[in-house]
């Protein structure tokens, strides 16, 4: 198993609805340390606020009756298809107690001329943030967005990554208009995009991803090689949203990192 350089497994976000889960691995993998939020019962598109309510209500208590995770471990959202309700959608997530969004697109927006041509790479990426003041403040790429404030809640950003081709960009990972088509090519995908990052403002890198995409196991043996690359450099930790919310919250420098209470382990 992976772990961290505090010695502890790194950890992962998983956002759940209803069809076809086995609410008995979604309780394994929360005593495993990992963060599970709410993805909605039917996978629906969320249009109104009675159907968000209740999209989002039912798919808590099933984690919370079905799976035995306790209420208050629940705290995070993405919406179906990254489709979201704007300020209604805000409103709903903490009227039920959630914490944060993962659903809303930071766009890609950076063309670069060098020795190697036209291409794209990532601008900086951006850090999650909260609407303390303001709503959305980037492009709103599946409207509505929010547009006002909501005092204490997060909005994780997903920054879009550069395509292999560096011709285009996606938001989930596994969904690029120029996918990879071996293990060499899904290594050196995430490992651009997040060496970009990394060099520059080292804001969390995100990876996104549906179980289908592991289907293929070039996929699954390309990540787990960036994961061991990665992890080589001492101060790169692979954690959970709630997790990295933490430290953004509460953050310690990198000599004391190996201590910081919320990523130690059992």
């Amino acid at each position: 198993m992976a772990k961290n350089p505090n010695g502890c497994p790194i950890t992962i976000s998983l956002y759940v609805s209803n069809t076809a889960t086995n609410y008995n691995v979604a309780r394994y993998y929360y005593e495993k340390g990992n963060d599970i939020g709410v993805h909605s019962v039917t996978h629906k598109l969320i249009k109104t606020r009675s159907t968000l309510l209740q999209e989002a209500n039912d798919q808590l208590m099933n984690l919370v009756i079905r799976a035995g995770i306790p209420r208050d471990k629940i705290t995070g959202w993405r919406s179906p298809y990254l489709e979201t309700a704007g300020d209604i959608q805000i409103d709903v997530l903490q009227q039920l107690g959630l914490q944060y969004d993962i659903s809303l697109i930071k766009p890609f927006m950076s063309k670069v001329n060098d020795s190697h041509g036209s291409h794209y790479e990532p601008p900086d990426f951006y850090w999650p943030f909260t609407l303390d003041h303001t709503g959305w403040p980037f492009i709103c790429y599946i409207p509505p967005c929010p547009k006002r404030s909501h005092k204490g809640f997060w909005e994780v950003p997903l920054n879009e990554l550069a395509d292999i081709t560096k011709t285009g960009a996606c938001s989930m990972t596994d969904d690029c208009p120029n996918s990879p088509k071996n293990e060499n090519e899904v290594f050196h995908y995430l490992w651009y995009n997040f060496e970009i990052n990394y060099k520059r403002n080292r804001a969390p890198f995100g990876i996104h991803l549906h179980p289908t995409w592991f289907k293929s196991e070039f996929n699954l043996n390309g990540l787990d090689k960036f994961i061991q690359e990665s992890l080589k450099l001492e101060n790169v930790y692979i954690v959970s949203v709630q997790k990295m919310l933490e430290w953004i919250r509460n953050p310690v420098s990198v000599d004391k990192i190996t201590q910081f209470k919320p990523w130690l382990c059992n």
